[in-house]
């Protein structure tokens, strides 16, 4: 796979992070605006799904004339943001307020831009009735109906959008630790990746752990990871685990004094009659009749 074709999958697979969109959502419901990412081909990773835009900016995108104004302005300020490496807030063509944070890798490649926007400062003017009057020449659309759609656009206050750009850093770190990430799981083979689950359960063979759980913190569906590690190991990931844990138990047994029931817990189990059933399925004995074996 060249490196292209990982970019792709990459960028496929952060749109599908629960946690990005959840942000966005939470930033929606505190402000009534909108977050997204746009990867350094200037792709949207669409959080806001079409919803929620500003009516002015909505009503601008659906003509042609508007689009392309958009594009080519939301393109600029992207472009000023890499450049400079800095936070661009610029008011748009439409009057409304929008926010660039730039988001870099570890070794300074560019990787896309957070934006939000769509807004107003409160105290500060807002676009008057000339600027509509140009904006209804250069789109075609009508005067009066963008200055209805506009009288709906969230005011926020220096502090709300200062406190929105912080917001937004924060996420971007999100962003670009779960990109770096995806693009070392997309770059390894599989027996790379497999040794890697292998050395994730044998740190954390005590902690609870699912298929899911495992599969979701290796940027895989549950699905392919099962067959993945089944085709790799021949044995499932419970049965692995299972046997992983009891070995330890084994250990934990023969050379310390720690009751069963704390053995059980250190090792993972549930329970202890789980302890006790996983362990006579695996070694044919229970865990007291293991100890007196040995002892």
């Amino acid at each position: 796979m060249n490196h292209y074709d990982i970019v792709t999958r990459v960028f496929a697979k952060l749109g599908n992070e629960k946690q990005l969109h959840e942000y966005h959502d939470c930033v929606f419901k505190m402000l009534g605006i909108v977050i997204d990412f746009i990867s350094a081909d200037g792709v949207s990773l669409k959080l806001s799904k079409g919803r929620h835009f500003n009516p002015l900016c909505d009503c601008l995108r659906h003509s042609v004339n508007g689009r392309e104004l958009c594009r080519l302005q939301d393109g600029a300020a992207a472009d000023n943001a890499r450049l400079s490496k800095q936070v661009q807030i610029y008011t748009c063509y439409a009057g409304l307020v929008d926010i660039v944070v730039p988001l870099f890798s570890g070794n300074g490649v560019y990787l896309g831009c957070l934006t939000s926007g769509q807004f107003h400062i409160k105290d500060q003017p807002g676009p008057g009735r000339e600027t509509f009057r140009k904006l209804a020449e250069k789109t075609g659309l009508d005067e009066q109906q963008l200055i209805n759609h506009s009288s709906h656009t969230v005011e926020l206050t220096t502090t709300q959008m200062e406190g929105l750009i912080d917001y937004l850093q924060l996420m971007g770190a999100l962003v670009v630790s779960t990109h770096h990430n995806l693009m070392y799981m997309e770059s390894v083979n599989t027996p790379d990746k497999i040794q890697l689950i292998r050395n994730y359960i044998h740190d954390n063979y005590s902690k609870p752990l699912t298929v899911e759980s495992v599969a979701k913190k290796f940027f895989f569906t549950a699905n392919y990871f099962s067959r993945m590690f089944h085709q790799t190991l021949g044995v499932g990931f419970n049965v692995y685990l299972s046997c992983f844990r009891v070995d330890k138990a084994k250990e934990m047994l023969r050379e310390t004094d720690l009751a069963v029931g704390e053995v059980a817990f250190l090792c993972g189990f549930g329970s202890l009659s789980q302890f006790n059933r996983v362990f006579r399925n695996i070694s044919g004995c229970s865990p007291r009749e293991f100890r007196k074996k040995i002892s």
